[in-house]
């Protein structure tokens, strides 16, 4: 298997830990979008891992509706919200205004699955001008196929569920399942985006799995890690190391797995 990079203590990547921004000018402009009226803080606790994982300039996107709740994070904006306190059609356009700016975009949390919000959700994927991280949580509110946004250059950060779902959707002849050994799943992962543009982060039976064009690097960690995490340090280290999915995403898996306690 030597698509297969088993990562521990010594990082994969060193080059990319010395190379890192210096000054918060240089560390990229990353947007965070999602949330809703019943669930926020999900994009609050991302925006502060975003910050402690190393972002330049981090700005957010949420309904009007959260308005009264959100009030106190720094860098907010409000794009219009529907009856059910999710995102209306009319948010669509200021997601493509701030994704013009941004160097890298979150989607992240439970965004609610209205039929006009899926609706705004599933035009914006498609069209995303920005290099484009979803995380665990906002994979529900989506509704585009998963192989049509497997071939897309997104990058997934996963939990064993949704990795699971994703598996299944795929119509994989073998499914990914809790307990499933190391080698069958990073066979999986090299055959699915060996095929697709995309990559994937997922978290696993006490491993954290990188894959992207076919190559699968895996990490061991001592705990389960906070999708907020996850999902923020594996989008800032992509948005600071642009073309190099693989390494900077493994390299994130690196970091991560050095800060939990074992």
């Amino acid at each position: 298997m030597d698509y297969w990079h088993k990562q521990t203590d010594e990082p994969l990547f060193p080059d990319l830990l010395w190379s890192r921004p210096q000054t918060r000018a240089g560390a990229g402009k990353l947007l965070i979008i999602g949330g809703q009226a019943q669930d926020f803080a999900m994009v609050a606790a991302i925006y502060q891992a975003a910050e402690k994982a190393g972002a330049g300039t981090v700005r957010v996107i949420m309904p009007d509706s959260t308005r009264k709740y959100t009030g106190m994070l720094p860098n907010i904006e409000y794009a219009p919200s529907n009856n059910s306190g999710s995102f209306a059609k009319a948010a669509l356009g200021d997601f493509f205004d701030a994704s013009e700016w941004a160097d890298h975009v979150i989607l992240a949390g439970d965004l609610g699955r209205n039929s006009e919000t899926t609706t705004v959700l599933d035009g914006y994927l498609l069209r995303c001008p920005s290099p484009l991280t979803i995380a665990s949580d906002a994979m529900s509110s989506i509704f585009v196929p998963r192989e049509q946004l497997l071939s897309r250059p997104i990058s997934f950060v996963l939990n064993q569920k949704e990795l699971q779902k994703l598996g299944t959707s795929l119509g994989l002849a073998t499914a990914i399942t809790t307990g499933m050994g190391p080698a069958k799943l990073a066979t999986l992962l090299h055959e699915i985006t060996a095929e697709h543009k995309a990559s994937i982060v997922a978290e696993h039976e006490k491993f954290l799995w990188v894959a992207s064009c076919g190559s699968v690097s895996s990490t061991p960690i001592g705990r389960t890690i906070a999708q907020t995490v996850l999902a923020a340090t594996v989008a800032t280290w992509s948005m600071q190391n642009h073309g190099k999915p693989f390494e900077a995403q493994t390299t994130a898996a690196h970091e991560i797995a050095a800060a939990a306690p074992r």
